[in-house]
């Protein structure tokens, strides 16, 4: 009854194209994980920004704006996925 380390991602040139895919994701797994009786811990549920330097500039946020429930999901800086370390410079 346990799904651990779970990853959905989106990808596109706007970051508001990529909020509206990952939240409609995001709802969909919680639906699911409803109906199967599990659920998803916002307290462990994190988002993360992946972009060049370059495209980072011409961005006006470089965070993911997300929620789960309600309550937002926390922005990370860095995010370990088996032995991959991924991280944002």
């Amino acid at each position: 009854m346990f799904a651990d380390d779970s990853t959905i991602y989106s990808s596109d040139k706007s970051l508001n194209v990529i909020n509206d895919h990952l939240q409609k994701d995001l709802a969909e797994i919680s639906k699911w994980c409803l109906c199967n009786r599990m659920f998803l811990h916002i307290g462990k549920t994190r988002s993360m920004l992946l972009t060049t330097r370059q495209k980072r500039r011409h961005l006006s946020s470089s965070r993911i704006n997300i929620s789960l429930d309600g309550a937002q999901v926390e922005n990370t800086q860095s995010h370990k996925v088996l032995a991959l370390l991924l991280m944002k410079t």
